[in-house]
């Protein structure tokens, strides 16, 4: 029954239903995850499919430089917080039948197609039955793509799009080649308008796959017409999500994607030390404290697995047993330093690891594992600056992690089984780590909002701009307030006088008070409580006005 294509979607899809069941709908993977169900229930309760989350402050600040989900933005008169609304929209009715947990069922969707698609890159490498069988669970369950089937965000979904189009594109340059390059085009479209990474991949998969056909032929008729046929493809979904945001006031995704292109291409310059240090968090960084700590633990867990795979190559099994151990005692060392993301690619999917050494190794894994290693610089260059730290995985280079995990797995079984059997059940114990995790900090995160909730002023400001953010539904109906700064903070506490309260609560993020400075002569502290954000000390604090 594992080996059945459907059978073994629909036993993935219960799996990933019962673990669902185990996280707390209340908490989230990540900030953006609750600007989305912040957002949803405010359209849940207007019955409308308008984005805008409104604000309560508006009239004091016109800006919205306080708004309780920081970064929100003012399109015309509304006010919104997401940057996808296609999901958001099609989520609309599951949350209104069932709430946030049957929202889920979009990113399973989309982590079980990643998984289908990725039996079927396995079988175009030539595996059989049984391979390609255990590459779609290997993904499924072994891969950050478990975690993220989780969470309401995007990844998932753009990542089963992006590789299926992959999927489609290495059999397309046959007969009937428009039938396949036309719907991996219009995958890759889809996948454009969930995720910005989606443009880098999207020409490394048609430009490569079209250039290996093009040396190989010696002819660019069939490449440039399959070139062109994905191109419109990629247009239907493209243009519909113009025509969606436009109707519903929503921000631009190529506004977005060229404003992410032009900011990280105009800071090129001062910003190269700080794309270098997260591209590498990205990459190989576990969750450890400093930047510096997460990337030499990461590298000196990679360099041992890259010393286990020579060993095994000539013929020491006994050595790559001692570094598969090894690498293992290592994240063993992080649980008991308490649990958290694991931000690097390759820390978070061992299994990756095998993607690098098959590029080298072997004839038939150099162009997927080529182009998988090749975009991941050009993601690096562009990616949002601040996110690498808080993710699983790599969540902007979650492809090239799929797509080396395949290769490296169907390449290398044969001769490498003892690594790769040990990255599969390492990659296995990692996985079920984030999964661990997850549950952990949503049901943190949900304590937290509740213990805010009970105890605080009607005017709660948030000295971490990012903080109310990860409320989703339950900071609705709050008069609560963001900032970044000291003149942003002043800014809230004049606010909160202003409407005539007596009294406020401040959040300390990590136990940081604000400067004497920001605070008015005529307010005195009055209770202090200390909470506890995923890990993170939290003080509450509330002040009255003395006058």
């Amino acid at each position: 029954m594992l080996r059945r294509p459907i059978a073994s979607a629909l036993l993935l899809v219960v799996v990933y239903a019962c673990l669902a069941l185990l996280m707390d709908p209340g908490g989230y993977l990540g900030t953006d995850t609750g600007a989305k169900v912040y957002t949803l229930e405010v359209m849940d309760r207007a019955g409308t499919s308008d984005p805008d989350v409104g604000y309560w402050a508006e009239d004091l600040d016109p800006s919205g430089r306080l708004h309780p989900l920081y970064q929100t933005r003012k399109q015309g008169d509304s006010w919104v917080a997401v940057t996808t609304l296609p999901m958001i929209e099609v989520a609309r009715p599951l949350y209104a039948l069932g709430g946030y947990r049957l929202t889920l069922v979009l990113p399973i969707l989309g982590a079980v197609g990643t998984a289908y698609a990725s039996r079927k890159i396995a079988g175009q490498l030539e595996a059989d039955d049984d391979a390609s069988s255990t590459v779609f669970w290997v993904v499924g369950l072994a891969s950050p793509i478990a975690v993220y089937a989780l969470d309401f965000w995007e990844h998932s979904l753009g990542v089963g799009c992006m590789v299926g189009a992959l999927a489609l594109l290495l059999g397309s340059f046959g007969e009937r080649w428009w039938a396949r390059a036309v719907p991996a085009g219009a995958l890759l479209g889809a996948a454009a308008v969930l995720r910005n990474e989606t443009f880098v991949y999207a020409a490394a998969i048609v430009g490569v796959l079209c250039a290996v056909e093009l040396v190989r032929r010696r002819s660019a008729v069939m490449p440039v017409m399959v070139g062109l046929a994905t191109v419109v493809g990629f247009a239907g979904p493209w243009f519909a999500n113009v025509v969606l945001e436009r109707s519903l006031d929503g921000q631009s995704r190529a506004a977005r994607v060229t404003g992410t292109s032009e900011a990280a291409t105009s800071r090129a310059g001062s910003e190269v030390g700080l794309r270098v240090e997260e591209g590498l968090r990205t990459l190989l960084g576990q969750n450890s404290g400093s930047v510096a700590e997460a990337v030499v633990l990461g590298a000196v867990v990679v360099g041992v697995l890259f010393a286990g795979f020579r060993a095994e190559r000539r013929g020491d099994r006994t050595f790559s047993a001692f570094a598969l151990t090894g690498a293992a005692a290592s994240y063993a060392f992080g649980v008991l330093t308490g649990l958290g993301f694991i931000s690097g690619m390759l820390l978070a999917f061992p299994l990756a690891v095998a993607g690098f050494v098959a590029v080298v190794r072997e004839a038939r894994a150099r162009v997927l594992a080529g182009l998988a290693i090749g975009a991941l610089p050009v993601v690096y260059a562009f990616q949002y600056l601040g996110g690498a730290g808080p993710q699983w995985g790599g969540r902007y280079t979650l492809t090239s992690g799929v797509l080396l995990g395949i290769v490296g797995f169907v390449t290398l079984r044969d001769r490498y089984p003892t690594m790769i059997r040990g990255l599969v059940a390492l990659s296995f114990a990692v996985t079920l780590l984030g999964v661990s995790w997850l549950g952990v900090r949503s049901r943190s995160v949900d304590s937290f909002f509740e213990a805010v909730q009970e105890d605080s002023a009607d005017v709660v400001i948030a000295r971490q701009a990012f903080l109310i953010r990860e409320g989703g539904a339950a900071v609705v109906d709050e008069r609560w307030l963001s900032t970044k700064d000291e003149a942003t903070f002043a800014l809230a506490v004049d606010i909160a006088r202003e409407i005539g309260e007596e009294s406020f609560t401040v959040l300390e993020w990590n136990g940081e008070a604000p400067p004497a400075s920001a605070l008015p002569g005529d307010v005195e502290e009055t209770s202090r409580v200390l909470l506890e954000f995923a890990d993170v000390p939290v003080g509450m604090v509330t002040y009255d006005f003395t006058s």
